[in-house]
């Protein structure tokens, strides 16, 4: 059950037909104090799926094209409630995290999925430079 109502963060970007939905799980205060092992913008997930753009969570549809949008909520399910995060990235971003989850790292504490989330730019967002294709192709 602390997996199905951890937060999610979705990643999304205007020209690929998928995002990313990420299970996102924190390390205990104690953990991060001792060790400092998350450097700004890089998180921990138990598991990540390809992901379609659904209204009820990630907001007006119209939002998607918005490099740099952010929107959060909380979602609620059967069990509870958690909190979706959704954001917008460029081509540069998403592709970076593609190639994370083709080798993913460990985080030595839990071993979890370590993955960074480089800063968002807003350089290289012409739309005729990214083919449409799927997030998750094999």
């Amino acid at each position: 059950m602390e997996r199905e109502l951890a937060d999610r963060l979705y990643v999304f970007c205007p020209d690929a037909e998928e995002g990313i939905e990420f299970v996102i799980q924190e390390l205990p205060e104690a953990v991060v104090k001792m060790t400092n092992s998350l450097r700004n913008g890089q998180f921990l997930t138990s598991r990540y799926k390809p992901i379609k753009w659904d209204p009820s969570i990630n907001g007006d549809i119209s939002s998607k094209g918005q490099i740099g949008y952010s929107h959060s909520q909380l979602a609620r399910v059967y069990e509870g409630e958690y909190g979706a995060k959704t954001i917008i990235v460029d081509k540069a971003t998403f592709l970076s995290l593609l190639a994370q989850m083709k080798n993913p790292k460990t985080h030595s504490y839990n071993g979890y999925k370590l993955f960074e989330l480089p800063v968002i730019s807003r350089k290289d967002t012409n739309k005729d430079s990214f083919k449409k294709e799927s997030a998750f192709k094999k």
